[in-house]
C-alpha cells in the first residue's frame, strides 16, 4: 500500500499494489525524497536500487542499463496513461 503521511492526521492510502511493483521511480530520476510511504502486508523481499549502482550498471554494462532505462520509461508512461 503506498500511503500519504500528513503530520495532522492519519494517513491517506493512497493505493494498493501487488507483488513486482515498481514504486519511487519519479523521486529517483529527479534525485528528490520520496513523497509517500509504502506500507507491506504480507513478508516479502524489497530491492532498492541506489543512484550509485545504477552509475556503475552503466559502465560495466551499458546495455543492460538502457534496458532498465526503457524499462522505467514504460512503466511511468503507463502510470500516466
Amino acid at each position: 500500500t503506498q500511503q500519504l503521511d500528513r503530520t495532522n492526521g492519519n494517513p491517506i492510502r493512497l493505493r494498493t499494489q501487488n507483488f513486482g511493483t515498481v514504486v519511487g521511480e519519479l523521486g529517483f530520476y529527479l534525485e528528490q525524497n520520496a513523497s509517500v510511504s509504502v506500507v507491506v502486508q504480507e513478508p516479502g523481499i524489497i530491492y532498492r536500487l541506489s543512484i550509485q549502482a545504477l552509475q556503475q550498471m552503466t559502465e560495466d554494462n551499458p546495455r543492460l542499463a538502457a534496458h532498465f532505462h526503457q524499462f522505467i520509461a514504460n512503466h511511468l508512461g503507463q502510470q500516466l496513461s
